[in-house]
């Protein structure tokens, strides 16, 4: 005898296809980085909280940990970071402070330059004056100089015409240096600007660097600390210790397994993978069967997903009801019966499975 599977038509017919156990709430811990087990902080059976400490490896058999000592390395720079920061921010204004007052000071050198020149300008003038009336006077004793009677005043005339002559030359100096010196336009200038631009965005771009290192610092710090707590797993959520797979002093690589934890509110779905079209074709009106130790469990899918999630195939998740418990193990396999396309009441159009 052959045993089948019969179906009326007037109802839904029904594929059967196997779903995967997963445990919601019931996780294994493993390693993330290799190390030695130093401590073994729980044991089976025993009640933990979120975030405590359940392993604590090493980097050696005498319990040193490099990554705790990198820690520690990060968290005395960024101290130091931020101790210099205040002091070496407070260099930098007053820098700023001392540029802002020599460019100051060259505008008020500026605008006493400019008043030198009016009067250096008023005093070329009258040397230039008395030159042209020591001029006039030499020509008319150089005229009237009969048999040398006019020899001594001449000379003395020439004289004081070759010291008003310096005196005019030095003033005319100074005069185009301050000119030269005042003016927006010319290089004097334009280099006192271009310093303290200089300098002020030399400055700027201290300050920003130092920010940036205390900011650094204290990245390194939260990068040591994650590294840390690397050698030192802790549990994600409060739960029961399952299985220790550890035993002290245990080299492990990551992967290993560490710790197994079931959460006190931990619930079991069954997740179904199906091509599109029997996706697609699944009975909104007439319920799933689970198949669990030759018993069946009435069920209505909880979700169908809306694009491929393994493969080619989609998923139907179903909710384990309360009467199943929690005792199937994860990753297990039972058989689920699916009704596909509508109940039809004649049998010119029947759907035959295969």
């Amino acid at each position: 005898p052959i045993v089948v599977e019969t179906y009326s038509i007037g109802s839904a017919p029904k594929i059967t296809v196997s779903a995967q156990i997963e445990n919601n709430g019931i996780i294994q811990i493993s390693t993330q980085t290799a190390g030695i087990v130093n401590k073994v902080n729980v044991k089976e059976g025993q009640s933990i909280q979120r975030a405590q400490t359940l392993i604590s490896l090493s980097t050696n058999y005498q319990g040193a940990n490099a990554s705790s000592v990198q820690r520690q390395l990060a968290s005395i720079q960024s101290q130091t970071a931020q101790i210099t920061y205040l002091a070496q921010k407070d260099i930098i204004t007053k820098q700023r402070e001392i540029a802002e007052k020599t460019d100051a000071n060259s505008d008020e050198i500026k605008d006493i330059t400019q008043k030198s020149i009016s009067d250096t300008k008023e005093l070329v003038s009258l040397n230039d004056s008395i030159l042209s009336t020591l001029s006039a006077n030499l020509a008319a004793l150089e005229a009237n100089n009969i048999g040398g009677a006019n020899d001594t005043l001449i000379l003395q005339t020439t004289q004081l015409q070759s010291q008003f002559l310096s005196i005019t030359n030095q003033t005319k100096s100074f005069l185009r240096t301050s000119e030269l010196q005042e003016d927006e336009n010319k290089p004097p200038m334009q280099l006192s600007n271009l310093q303290k631009d200089t300098v002020i965005k030399q400055l700027d771009l201290q300050e920003k660097t130092l920010k940036l290192n205390v900011e650094a610092s204290g990245l390194q710090v939260k990068l040591a600390q994650i590294n840390e707590s690397l050698m030192f797993p802790a549990s994600p959520f409060a739960g029961t210790i399952e299985k220790v797979h550890v035993r002290l002093g245990q080299q492990v690589a990551p992967g290993v397994p560490l710790v197994t934890i079931s959460s006190k509110g931990k619930s079991q779905t069954a997740v179904a993978y199906v091509p599109q079209n029997i996706a697609a074709g699944i009975s909104k009106l007439n319920p799933s069967y689970l198949v669990v130790e030759n018993k069946k469990y009435e069920v209505i899918p909880s979700y169908i997903s809306q694009v491929a999630v393994n493969g080619q195939l989609y998923a139907v998740i179903f909710a384990l009801p309360q009467e199943i418990g929690t005792t199937l193990p994860d990753k297990s396999f039972i058989d689920v019966e699916i009704p596909v396309g509508y109940s039809y009441t004649s049998s010119t159009v029947p759907f035959v499975p295969l």
